[in-house]
């Protein structure tokens, strides 16, 4: 059972440092950062930590020229973001929408410029995350699992 489960998860130990992993270009990683809230999860954060999950390992696979994986998971992940609300988990979903509609461009393009600007930043929500107040009934805050 995941203890993360008494803080909201945009402020979840595994939430931020899958954020900061993406940051890092650690995509496979920050998948399993994020994956370890998932499986706890119902409803709106289930679905927005799975595109999440889609949109880190669709990077995965691009930066090791897996055209096809890429392709699949960068659609995969816009479509839930499309499900989702545009706040969901403080994030930016429509720029996430946007963004991996132009990968999924890019990659059926052919071209696989890795046009950095198509890789989302998460280090303003970081920030802001960091600047809000911790939960008082939260023993997680501020470390995670085997630290």
């Amino acid at each position: 059972m995941n203890d993360d489960l008494t803080v909201p998860p945009h402020r979840s130990p595994h939430f931020r440092q899958g954020m900061e992993l993406f940051q890092a270009g650690e995509f496979h990683d920050a998948h399993d950062a994020w994956e370890e809230l998932w499986f706890d999860e119902v409803g709106t954060v289930k679905r927005t930590l799975q595109a999440l999950i889609q949109l880190a390992v669709g990077f995965y696979h691009r930066g090791n020229d897996n055209r096809r994986g890429a392709l699949k998971l960068f659609r995969r992940a816009g479509e839930i973001f499309g499900e989702v609300p545009d706040d969901s988990l403080g994030l930016d979903i429509g720029d996430l929408r946007q963004r991996c509609a132009a990968l999924a461009e890019e990659v059926e393009s052919g071209t696989m410029q890795y046009d950095s600007s198509l890789v989302p930043d998460f280090q303003p929500a970081l920030d802001r995350f960091r600047s809000e107040p911790p939960d008082q009934d939260s023993p997680t805050q501020g470390s995670s699992p085997g630290d």
